[in-house]
This record gives structure tokens, C-alpha cells and sequence, in this order.
């Protein structure tokens, strides 16, 4: 028997109906710093404002969007130390202070339990070393880490959100995140989680 090959394209069949577009926010012309999932919306955080966006399904005005005015000392400042927690909450490092947005409040907050680290932060914090400042989640211990480039003991602070409690910690890493464990073969099952850390050495 003659096997006859046929060339075709593969397409999902939710494609043709993608929405394609660019939506322009309306507002001064401050730089977009970083966005965010939040209970279903997108949090797009900027110098001196917050943008909530619902997606609308309409091809011609895919998202309906909410501006909210806010206080400078409140803006994020530190663009990678947004981090989600528990998805009701974004906690960030804001110019001066640890700050929490949620969807109830509609307007940053100062995290009390993250002031004990307050000082210490921020007296080593450079914007000119944002790069090296950021959040990174421990899905495995339900916590948050904030690293920045520090020349002390503390080279992070550890905020275990499940039990409301504050840590430093001496691990020093300049990058990290929570992976799945590798499988080899056929996986069998619900795969780990692994925290993984890189120190300055490079290791892992």
C-alpha cells in the first residue's frame, strides 16, 4: 500500500478568534513600571498612578480600564519587588515603605509587619540597583522573599504570609524561584516543588 503525505497547517481553533490590539492608557505620560494579575483583573503600576483592567471580550475595546490617583510615597519605586500574596494582595517597596494594594482598598496601604525591616532596607536600597532588588515566592514555605544587594549579615527579608511572621535570613542569591521538579520519563503523578536559589558563586 502507498502511504501518500500531505502537508496542511495546524492552527487551535480558538485562534482566528484571538483579540490582537493596542489599548492606549489615557494619563501624564509616567512610565509603566510593572503589571500584575490580581482576582482576575491587571494591575499595571506606574510612577504616579495605578490602571485596573477587566477584560471585556469586545474586539474593539478588549479591556475597560480604571484609573486611581495615588500618593507619590506610595508609587512602586523598586519595579521587581512586586510580588503576589496568597492572590488577594500585591505587596511592593514603594519610596520610603513596604506597601500592600488589594482590590478592596483600591489604594496602596504601609504594611506594618514588614516596618521592622523597614530601616535596614532602605538604608542599603539604591534605585540605581534596582536590577538586583526583588521578590521571589517560596511556594513550598508559603513566603516572600525581598533580596537586595546587601554588605551585612541580613541579605533578605523572609515574610512568611500563612503565619504572619517576619524573617532575615544570611542566604545570599541573586536569583531564585519556585520550579517543578524535573521529571525524567514518564511522570507519574503531581510533581514537587522545588525552591531553587543561585548565589553570586553561580551555583545553584
Amino acid at each position: 500500500a502507498e502511504t501518500t503525505v500531505v502537508n496542511g497547517e495546524v492552527q487551535a481553533s480558538d485562534a482566528s478568534a484571538s483579540i490582537i490590539g493596542v489599548d492606549d492608557l489615557e494619563d501624564d505620560g509616567s512610565g509603566i513600571l510593572r503589571a500584575l494579575e490580581l482576582q482576575g483583573r491587571l494591575v499595571i503600576y506606574k510612577d504616579t498612578s495605578i490602571f485596573l483592567g477587566i477584560y471585556t471580550g469586545d474586539v474593539d475595546v478588549p479591556f475597560s480600564w480604571a484609573k486611581l490617583k495615588i500618593p507619590e510615597a506610595s508609587a512602586l519605586l523598586y519595579r521587581w519587588t512586586l510580588a503576589a500574596v496568597r492572590g488577594l494582595t500585591h505587596i511592593y517597596a514603594g519610596r520610603g515603605g513596604f506597601w500592600q494594594f488589594d482590590l478592596s482598598a483600591r489604594v496602596p496601604r504601609e504594611v506594618p509587619m514588614l516596618e521592622a525591616c523597614h530601616d535596614e532596607f532602605f538604608a542599603a536600597a539604591k534605585i540605581e540597583d534596582t536590577d538586583l532588588i526583588f521578590a521571589v515566592e517560596n511556594a513550598l514555605a508559603k513566603e516572600i522573599w525581598w533580596v537586595w544587594p546587601a554588605t551585612g549579615d541580613n541579605k533578605a527579608f523572609v515574610y512568611a504570609h500563612q503565619w504572619g511572621r517576619m524573617a532575615t535570613t544570611g542566604i545570599e542569591c541573586v536569583a531564585a524561584a519556585t520550579v517543578k521538579r524535573p521529571e525524567t520519563g514518564t511522570s507519574k503523578g503531581a510533581t514537587d516543588n522545588w525552591f531553587v536559589l543561585a548565589p553570586p558563586s553561580g551555583a545553584i
